[in-house]
């Protein structure tokens, strides 16, 4: 899927996140700022902009994963309702 094709989300005011793997590994990505879906029938799969060193890197989260977690700084949850 092309990244224009995709939903954006600002996910700037999160602190770090946690993607949670079936083997129990857990990868925690800190700086975000933009999350890009693809959704498919198969899973979702998230591409995420972040800062780092005052530079915007691309990163593609393997597919698979069961959860995901979050903390904004301010230590709320950071969910829009």
């Amino acid at each position: 899927m092309k990244v224009e094709d995709m939903s954006k989300f600002d996910i700037s005011n999160e602190a770090w996140r946690e993607y949670m793997y079936p083997d129990g590994s857990v990868l925690r990505v800190v700086g975000a700022v933009t999350m890009l879906l693809d959704k498919r029938n198969d899973g979702d799969r998230h591409r995420l902009i972040v800062k780092e060193n005052d530079k915007e890197v691309g990163m593609y989260i393997k597919h698979g994963w069961l959860a995901i977690r979050w903390q904004t700084p301010d230590g709320k949850h950071g969910i829009e309702f």
